[in-house]
């Protein structure tokens, strides 16, 4: 069976080595090359029933998290595995938070890129990856800055369904000071 592939990559180069890389890794690939997400919403590959999108993660126009949700929300069933120059962990979050099975970094290898292709389209990748040079590495929510006890008692009295005037009259605070 054919697998149709999108390859969403904004730099030509860049798109013609990932559609050469797809040709060469799968077996009998249609691969449609844009070079945006609103390029693919415009032309005929919108109608087309599409197993696999190699997305760059960084595009003019719609980009990241939203063109990962946009693109799986018009190709529902579609594994799709972002690539990036980038190697920050919240970049890697928030991609794998909006639906990419793989997040994978422009400097690995053309084999540990297709070999992530090939594990995510027979289902072998079985949980959504980070890939780097250096291997595959965790994704740890970024925790944000410490909170102050004050912060913290907030934030305990809001869980508890406290509106701002209950909260200000329970920490002794005028209601705008909350």
């Amino acid at each position: 069976m054919m697998t149709t592939a999108l390859v969403v990559e904004n730099h030509p180069l860049y798109r013609q080595g990932l559609s050469d890389l797809l040709r060469t890794t799968l077996d009998r690939p249609k691969v449609i090359g844009a070079n945006s997400v609103e390029a693919v919403f415009h032309s005929a590959a919108s109608k087309l029933a599409v197993k696999l999108i190699v997305l760059d993660s960084v595009l003019p126009g719609l980009s990241g998290a939203g063109a990962i949700r946009a693109l799986l929300d018009r190709y529902g069933h579609a594994a799709l595995v972002a690539v990036s120059a980038s190697e920050d962990r919240r970049d890697a979050a928030a991609a794998l938070r909006a639906g990419a099975r793989a997040f994978v970094s422009k400097s690995v290898s053309n084999e540990v890129l297709g070999d992530t292709v090939l594990r995510v389209l027979t289902g072998r990748l079985t949980k959504p990856e980070w890939i780097t040079p250096e291997g595959v590495r965790e994704v740890l929510e970024y925790p944000g800055p410490e909170l102050t006890q004050r912060q913290r008692q907030v934030l305990a009295l809001i869980r508890r369904g406290y509106t701002n005037k209950e909260i200000g009259l329970h920490l002794k605070r005028l209601t705008g000071q909350v």
